[in-house]
């Protein structure tokens, strides 16, 4: 932790206090196996994998809907949130669980940004309600909230926080507390499925990696039709600089077309000499990515937030897409499945298919639960700037002035 002398035990792990020898000890009680398992997409199989994912979902969803408190929903309008809902929905259509403590119609809960057209995903929420006709609760989270809520958000959270994201969800569940104890959320979701724009570079360099050039210009070319993407060639500037050595793959790779790139990389005596190197790293395998952010990285820090955001309003956070039998089958999945014809999660989609509006299902935005951070850190009334002008920082960007102030107020809170 931020704190001398601090220390969390790790993720898989316990520990034990002997009293008779006064020792501490810690072993690892789980391992989370990670086969590496390149091959070409076959739709058969996709068919299959995705009726696999989706019944263990429905079961996740079906367990963590037991209660003797209300329950509700977390709805930001994305794949992974709109998919719980969709499933109580069809759980309740079908009495596969009780309607006591979730009502005639589920209750969802969104934050929302009115005037921010570009981040605000209402509408997608609002498709969803109507689709369930579930019981829908919105909050607007603002500038002003932030700076009133800052201290008491801080003394939930306990340690600085990444960004503005987590005010967000902190309103969420101030109010869902109102109305339930028990929240689901679709946490988890991006990590095993790979649902995050960074992964497109680990995806391209696994293709080339196994030399599956057909399979990784199919999914670049894909997006480009599909997304109208270009920033998949940066992607692959990154991915093929993975297996090169990084300190000039850039430099050569954009000099040359990709046509130049794809017929001279394998052939490359340096190439060559890398992929020997780093043949074993996880970051040039998805699915070890993947199970890296899973265990130790990005959900870890999510939920660590997640759950003090949910204690701090009396209410138990509960999280369907990181039941270990989903983890263990979805990181099992060859990388092929999930990042596919430009889509990314696309094994996800396959999955429920049938249940989620079309524009929810293949949505072509990924919003990352994310808040008008620059407004409300430069805007009127933000110590932000007060923090600027002190330290004449004259260069600066919300992503790492929030993290400078975050650690500059816990400083001062707590020395």
């Amino acid at each position: 932790t931020c704190f001398k002398n601090i220390e969390q035990i790790k993720p898989s792990h316990n520990l034990i206090f002997d009293l008779k020898r006064n020792t501490m000890k810690t072993y690892r009680y789980y391992h989370l196996q990670i086969p590496v398992n390149n091959e070409r997409y076959d739709r058969k199989k996709a068919l299959g994998f995705a009726d696999d994912i989706r019944d263990l979902l429905i079961d996740s969803v079906r367990l963590r809907l037991r209660s003797d408190v209300n329950i509700g929903s977390c709805l930001s309008g994305g794949l992974d949130s709109s998919s719980i809902v969709a499933i109580i929905n069809l759980l309740l259509a079908k009495k596969g669980v009780e309607r006591e403590h979730i009502g005639k119609r589920q209750k969802t809960f969104t934050a929302s940004y009115r005037r921010e057209s570009d981040i605000d995903e209402s509408f997608y929420a609002r498709l969803m309600i109507k689709h369930t006709k579930a019981d829908g609760h919105f909050i607007y989270p603002d500038s002003r909230a932030l700076w009133n809520e800052l201290t008491k958000l801080k003394f939930h959270q306990d340690e600085p926080f990444g960004s503005t994201s987590m005010f967000a969800q902190y309103k969420v569940t101030q109010l869902a507390s109102g109305y339930v104890k028990v929240l689901l959320d679709g946490q988890g979701g991006d990590e095993i499925f790979a649902g995050y724009p960074g992964y497109d570079a680990v995806y391209l360099a696994d293709r080339l990696r196994s030399m599956d050039l057909k399979g990784m210009i199919h999914f670049m070319l894909s997006r480009i039709k599909e997304h109208r993407d270009g920033k998949v060639f940066s992607a692959f500037f990154k991915g093929a600089s993975y297996m090169l050595i990084p300190d000039h793959a850039k430099k050569y790779l954009l000099k040359q077309n990709v046509a130049g790139i794809l017929k001279q990389i394998p052939q490359s005596k340096r190439f060559q000499e890398r992929f020997k190197i780093v043949k074993n790293k996880f970051i040039f395998r998805l699915n070890q990515r993947l199970g890296y952010d899973e265990t130790l990285y990005s959900l870890p820090q999510l939920l660590h937030y997640e759950d003090r955001n949910g204690m701090a309003h009396s209410l138990e956070a509960r999280v369907p897409f990181i039941d270990h039998r989903l983890v263990e089958l979805a990181l099992r999945i060859p990388a092929v499945y999930k990042m596919y014809g430009g889509w990314r999660k696309y094994i996800l989609r396959m999955a429920m298919r049938d249940l989620l509006p079309e524009p929810i299902l293949w949505r072509k935005d990924k919003k990352g639960f994310i808040t008008p951070e620059k407004k409300w850190l430069f805007g009127p009334g933000s110590p932000v700037l007060d923090m600027v002008k002190t330290r004449k920082i004259k260069q600066y960007s919300g992503y790492w002035i929030w993290r400078l102030f975050m650690v500059n107020t816990f400083t001062q809170s707590y020395g």
